[in-house]
């Protein structure tokens, strides 16, 4: 509770979207999707900065997310949402069926106009952190800290990411939901979600 108290401590930042209009704090826009693909030279890429970096894909995703979402709105502190596998480290859960997953904020903080490089670094270590303080339920932190927010928004981000990682064929008996479902069931109502599937 303590690396949480320290980590969302004072106001938490709100995106603020260039927009045409001004948009009233409890307004909810239509649900739209949009798919695309990454070229293959660019996915071998990213891949083998990753492993220079010795970082993860998903910490390089992060990183790149955190960078974009800084040259749109223009704001120095941006709180990115994703899951964390929490319940998967008590023993009598794991050999259950289904997901266990808890909602975690990552504060990135771009105030000293950081490279690509000392993003990635700082996206290492607060997925490492937060990873490591995930036994605490985001809806426990709201009720401790009682962050200003809008009732019908997640507390603590309106922005998150997600890697759904490669899946094996199953057997045509098994019905497997969509992977942004189950992600936009555990995370609640935000404004932006970049759902990504990593192909084999």
């Amino acid at each position: 509770m303590a690396y949480w108290r320290k980590q969302l401590a004072g106001e938490i930042p709100t995106l603020r979207w260039p927009t045409n209009r001004s948009r009233c704090p409890s307004e909810r826009s239509a649900e739209r999707s949009a798919h695309s693909s990454y070229p293959q030279p660019l996915s071998k890429a990213v891949k083998e900065l990753s492993q220079r970096e010795i970082v993860t894909l998903f910490m390089t995703l992060l990183a790149a997310f955190a960078a974009l979402l800084h040259c749109y709105t223009q704001q120095n502190e941006i709180v990115v949402g994703t899951l964390s596998p929490a319940g998967r480290k008590r023993s009598e859960v794991t050999r259950l069926l289904g997901y266990f997953l808890n909602p975690i904020a990552l504060r990135f903080d771009l105030t000293s106009d950081p490279t690509f490089r000392d993003l990635l670094l700082q996206a290492q270590r607060l997925t490492l952190e937060a990873i490591s303080n995930d036994d605490v339920p985001i809806e426990f932190l709201a009720q401790e800290l009682k962050p200003k927010h809008v009732l019908s928004h997640n507390p603590f981000f309106n922005v998150a990411i997600s890697l759904q990682p490669p899946m094996s064929p199953l057997d045509l008996e098994w019905n497997v939901t969509s992977w942004t479902s189950r992600v936009v069931a555990v995370l609640g109502i935000f404004t932006l979600l970049s759902s990504m599937a990593r192909s084999k």
